[in-house]
C-alpha cells in the first residue's frame, strides 16, 4: 500500500492543478482525504471506500475533473486506478 500512496502523492505534488489542495488527515484508528478547490470549499467525496490508495485517487481526479471541465483543454486523466 505505501508505495501506491507515496506514487499517488508525488504525482499529485507535480501534477495537482494550481490552487487545488489534496490533504490527507490521520488521527488514532481513522484517516480523511479532502480535496479542496482553489476557493477554498470542499469537493465532496464520492466514495465510500476505506482504502487510502483509492480515496487519494478519487481524490486527485475530483480536482482535475472539476479544473477542466470548465476549460476549453481537454480532461486529463493522469492517475490510473493501480492494478492488484
Amino acid at each position: 500500500m505505501k508505495d501506491t500512496l507515496k506514487r499517488l502523492i508525488e504525482n499529485a505534488v507535480e501534477n495537482l492543478p494550481e490552487g487545488w489542495i489534496v490533504c490527507l488527515e490521520i488521527e488514532r484508528g481513522a484517516a480523511w482525504i479532502h480535496t479542496i478547490r482553489p476557493n477554498g470549499t470542499e469537493v465532496e467525496a464520492d466514495s465510500d471506500s476505506n482504502d487510502l490508495n483509492e480515496l487519494m485517487r478519487l481524490a486527485i481526479q475530483a480536482a482535475y475533473d472539476e479544473h477542466f471541465k470548465s476549460r476549453s483543454e481537454p480532461t486529463i486523466i493522469p492517475f490510473n486506478k493501480p492494478e492488484k
